[in-house]
């Protein structure tokens, strides 16, 4: 080969290298990129978990003074059943 084949050849394989460090380095960007999106998700979905666990203790809370309230109404009732029902077999 010529010098003027060589040095070009020279320059062609330099700007292939070139392109793909640039391309090598653009696509670890943008997989850093991705990553960081993607623990920014699961972060965003753990944060969710947790706010419906700590609204579901908070519902929890809430409701709890009123289903007591009805176990103690259901428990008279049956008590009150129970009068009927032996007040019934007397009679």
């Amino acid at each position: 080969m010529n010098e003027k084949t060589e040095q070009t050849t020279e320059q062609t394989t330099e700007q292939t290298t070139e392109q793909t460090t640039e391309q090598t380095t653009e696509q670890k960007t943008v997989k850093q990129q991705l990553q960081g999106e993607l623990a920014s998700w699961q972060t965003k979905i753990d944060e969710a978990k947790v706010q419906m666990h700590l609204g579901a203790k908070e519902v929890e809370q809430k409701i709890q003074p009123h289903v007591e309230q009805l176990e103690q109404e259901l428990t008279q009732a049956k008590k009150h059943w129970e009068q009927l029902e032996n007040a019934s077999e007397s009679a």
